[in-house]
């Protein structure tokens, strides 16, 4: 039995391997490359190969591709396939092996592919951020940390966001702004989407010593293109905080925009900018927005410089001397993975 099953797990992984090295893409300048399709998001197609390690490949660069592999292939309209994807007679198109049928799709029209088969560890993808300034005239130091991480899985991705901006003074109390982030998004057909989020938040400079805002939102992803996306959305949100004078609990409701764009001529770019406003449905009179914008440039492959930029404002703070709104501009250095 020992032997039928060491057998078993041989044959197993010979053609775990051999699907690994199975995919072809074909570029317009003739190259034709063997490997493993790893994932295509934001108009980058990343390539697993045995010679040249992890390529990133700009996707208006591709001629047509064959898969062994069966992926999840998205395209602009928000139609989800599973299938295998095989090149076709005329350039700059391909045809989708759906069980049951066959149909042909301009590469131009695919926005994202993940392969179904891959293990955990290749479906997460994430970024680690870290900045540090002093000035001796002022007396002033500052550290500010980010980091997140993605999953992405058959028509669903979750994760999480961290950040924290800490800084010390000597003239004025130390300040604290921190935000952690634990979501999940599940995709719908045509490019809707329901999202769930927990997070908790602290922010010295509004009077903020916690807040865990729990609930989810139902959203449309408006514009999707090769290189970016704008999405809307709408939710329900319960919020629990605590501050220096105020301990509260209510409901609020939640306007939600988002857009990212990435650019893969050098200096590589990815910019993200969000907007969110929480009016309180039973605190009267009180709401809440949050701006935030991030752009990354790439100095070296996978090193990012960062700079971001917050602004958060609430109309009643929940401190009577603290103030109703805070912002800053940070720079940081990052790595992606």
């Amino acid at each position: 039995m020992l032997r039928w099953l060491l057998a078993a797990a041989f044959l197993l992984l010979l053609e775990v391997s051999f699907a690994a090295k199975c995919d072809t893409i074909y570029l317009y300048n003739g190259d034709k490359i063997t490997g493993e399709v790893k994932s295509l998001d934001y108009g980058k197609l990343r390539y697993k190969t045995d010679d040249m390690g992890t390529l990133y490949i700009k996707w208006d660069k591709v001629k047509s591709l064959y898969t062994c592999q069966f992926l999840e292939v998205v395209t602009k309209d928000g139609t989800i396939h599973y299938a295998h994807v095989r090149p076709s007679r005329q350039s700059g198109t391909v045809r989708l092996i759906i069980p049951m049928m066959v149909q042909e799709v301009d590469l131009f029209q695919i926005v994202r592919m993940t392969p179904i088969n891959n293990s955990f560890f290749r479906r997460i993808d994430g970024a680690v951020d870290v900045g540090l300034s002093y000035t001796k005239a002022s007396d002033v130091a500052q550290i500010n940390t980010s980091a997140d991480a993605t999953y992405k899985g058959r028509q669903f991705e979750t994760g999480f966001r961290a950040s924290l901006i800490y800084t010390q003074q000597a003239s004025n109390p130390n300040a604290r702004k921190q935000d952690i982030n634990l979501f999940y998004t599940y995709q719908l057909e045509a490019n809707w989407f329901v999202n769930a989020n927990l997070t908790q938040e602290s922010n010295s400079e509004l009077g903020l010593k916690w807040r865990v805002l729990g609930g989810g939102e139902f959203g449309h992803e408006v514009v999707r293109d090769i290189f970016s996306s704008l999405k809307l959305s709408t939710g329900l949100y319960y919020n629990a905080e605590e501050g220096e004078d105020i301990t509260t609990n209510s409901l609020e409701g939640a306007l939600v925009v988002t857009y990212r764009h990435y650019r893969y001529d050098s200096p590589k770019l990815d910019l993200f900018t969000s907007g969110k406003l929480y009016p309180s449905l039973t605190q009267s009179g009180r709401y809440r927005a949050q701006y935030d914008l991030q752009v990354r440039l790439e100095v070296v492959k996978d090193l990012f410089v960062g700079v971001n930029f917050y602004y958060t404002f609430d109309n009643k703070p929940r401190a009577e001397e603290a103030s109703n709104s805070d912002w800053g501009i940070v720079t940081s250095l990052g790595y992606t993975f």
